[in-house]
């Protein structure tokens, strides 16, 4: 578990690296798109890290890049908000300006803190990070993991249950997103454990469907900072589109407890496969040193 766990982190590190590079020499739309899920994908990582592992920290990993991933943020959105308006509704000139300038401003600060930052907290949190893998303790690991995503699965689900759904969807977005890469993650550690297609497929489609609110959600919270910035027809005009977002968005929903339900079943025998696969490994591994230390005594009493 530990090898895959090392070649899976620094993988996304190598690709973290490529795209930190690429912001400053080769900006584009979707470089900064892969960099925020790249960025995601590390603080999925970490929060698992930090529950197998719980000398480690995943509030002080994602300290390490600063703002850098607040900054990617806001840049993603921006582009995801202009392209996503001009489907939706016809843009006056004024706004679609502001809007294009408003991305470019957060495009330069993100250049330009790139190019203040030192990476060496970076550094430091992977050389951390690897030494916490490899002091994992194989047997543990495999339970708490278990835990962890019994907790997320159980956060969801209350979340789903409780009052005032509307105000926690950006926490359930983001509790979906840590429960999909980390689902994701257990397939690549754990070959023989294959989650259902269909399953995983669906819960993308819910993330889909919040990441859709999210971006209506926020140009919405981004005009209310600039009234002006905007016509009243298009604003009023963007409150109904997100009304019907919110609406359909709860309504939906409604859906995703039959689709835990399914996952919760899916990992009880995922966790049975990983368990008897690391047995059956564990006791070639044994027979093949009890087999070393014959063939020792063998040699050692022919001589």
């Amino acid at each position: 578990m530990q090898r895959q766990l090392l070649e899976y982190y620094r993988s996304i590190c190598k690709d973290f690296h490529r795209l930190f590079l690429e912001v400053d020499q080769a900006y584009g739309r979707d470089t900064v798109h892969d960099l925020r899920v790249n960025l995601k994908k590390q603080m999925a990582f970490y929060r698992f890290l930090e529950a197998v592992e719980p000398a480690f920290s995943a509030k002080e990993a994602k300290a390490s890049f600063g703002e850098l991933y607040g900054l990617a943020g806001k840049v993603r959105d921006l582009q995801v908000e202009r392209s996503l308006l001009r489907q939706r509704m016809r843009l006056d000139s004024l706004f679609a300006s502001w809007l294009k300038q408003r991305e470019e401003s957060y495009k330069i600060l993100l250049q330009e803190y790139e190019k203040e930052l030192t990476l060496a907290p970076v550094r430091r949190l992977e050389r951390t990070a690897e030494s916490a893998i490899q002091a994992i303790q194989p047997g543990v690991a495999l339970d708490r993991f278990e835990q962890f995503l019994k907790t997320l699965l159980q956060e969801i689900r209350k979340t789903l249950e409780g009052t005032g759904l509307v105000e926690c969807l950006h926490y359930l977005r983001k509790r979906l997103k840590d429960l999909y890469f980390n689902l994701r993650m257990l397939e690549l550690l754990f070959p023989e454990t294959c989650l259902p297609k269909k399953t995983m497929k669906a819960l993308d489609k819910f993330q889909t469907l919040l990441g859709n609110w999210h971006d209506l959600d926020f140009i919405r919270e981004l005009l209310r900072e600039e009234p002006k910035a905007c016509s009243a027809k298009i604003r009023h005009k963007l409150d109904k589109e997100h009304s019907k977002s919110t609406e359909k968005t709860v309504g939906e929903l409604g859906g995703l407890g039959p689709v835990l339900d399914e996952l919760e079943q899916a990992l009880e025998e995922a966790w049975h496969a990983a368990r008897l696969a690391r047995l059956i490994e564990g006791g070639e591994q044994r027979r093949a040193v009890n087999s070393s230390f014959h063939q020792k005594n063998m040699e050692e009493g022919i001589k």
